[in-house]
């Protein structure tokens, strides 16, 4: 098995190139790399027989493991066993107690064979939703539902303004807005986090914030992320109270969209959501506001561990599942 780390600071070249022709994600890219190195996270590529991944060493006492966000990339014709074998063998040499991985795009199907594999508590969402973005703004525009499509083309007249910044004062205000939205749905991670990934992806022309205000007042907020040939809807902020008058987050989107169309962009992909309603969930309601600017349903096998030391790793399980 190839391994290239960064101890040089210089990522592999052509690796962001070869995950867009795998179709891989963001996640599994060179920004992203550097994100983890700079937050104290080794990540390191590698490739073996009939794939390739991005993967960040967590290391804890006894438990520390081997995690491959929406990784790796893993080819049509790969043996799942054999990539499951070098894996932990990689795993293995670093010590650790398991190895982490949960493949974008790729079914559970393909992978409950493989007697090495755990099924894990997902940390990715296991689906995402995606919209094409080469037809026409027309096109576009005319997919979206009736009255998101209204939202945006009155939103000038409604006195929204929006912009984009990568700007290091404008997170704090984006952090206060993501910890409103975030009650009883998700977890947030602290300002240090989010200032160290917008500075490593906007470094990097692969991150940038943009923001809907009211007269000068912050509405909504995304911080998105890019591949190559993707844009990402990875973190949003919402002023509930002043978005269901405002109705801010929809024209504030579709801006987002269209700019990763003129980007050149193929794709433009609204991370997490549920693939069908289900009463009561916290996620509901964004879903079905994702789903409201067309596109379809994305389905990955979600987070499978592979034991290195199964022992560790049953006591790393037990714990999870108390937290």
């Amino acid at each position: 098995m190839e391994q290239t780390a960064t101890d040089t600071g210089t990522w592999i070249t052509g690796w962001d190139e070869a995950l867009a022709r795998a179709e891989g994600h963001v996640l599994q890219g060179t920004a992203w790399g550097a994100v983890q190195e700079a937050l104290g996270y080794p990540a390191t590529f590698l490739s073996g027989t009939g794939w390739h991944g991005l993967g960040v060493i967590q290391r804890r006492p006894l438990f520390g493991y081997g995690y491959f966000p929406y990784g790796p990339v893993i080819d049509d014709g790969a043996d799942i066993g054999t990539m499951a074998r070098e894996l932990q063998s990689w795993g293995r040499a670093e010590g650790l107690a398991f190895v982490r991985i949960e493949p974008f795009g790729c079914l559970p199907e393909r992978l409950k064979g493989c007697t090495l594999l755990r099924k894990g508590r997902d940390i990715q969402p296991p689906y995402t939703w995606r919209l094409d973005l080469r037809p026409s703004e027309e096109v576009l525009r005319g997919a979206l539902r009736t009255r998101l499509r209204g939202y945006i083309n009155t939103a000038a007249k409604r006195g929204i303004t929006i912009r984009a910044t990568t700007a290091d004062e404008d997170l704090e205000t984006f952090v206060s807005l993501l910890e409103k939205t975030a009650e009883n749905r998700f977890a947030t991670h602290g300002t240090k986090y989010y200032r160290t990934v917008l500075r490593e992806l906007a470094l990097r022309g692969a991150g940038q914030m943009r923001f809907a205000e009211h007269g000068g007042a912050p509405i909504a907020a995304i911080l998105s992320f890019d591949s190559t040939t993707v844009r990402y809807y990875a973190h949003v902020a919402v002023d509930d109270a002043a978005n269901r008058t405002l109705k801010a987050s929809g024209p504030l989107a579709w801006e987002d969209i269209l700019d990763a169309k003129r980007s050149g962009k193929l794709w433009y992909d609204f991370w997490g959501v549920l693939p069908e309603e289900v009463p009561g969930h916290p996620w509901n309601g964004f879903t079905a506001f994702k789903k409201s600017f067309g596109g379809e349903l994305v389905a990955s096998a979600g987070s499978w561990e592979i034991p290195v030391s199964p022992v560790r790793h049953r006591v790393a399980r037990g714990i999870a599942k108390v937290r």
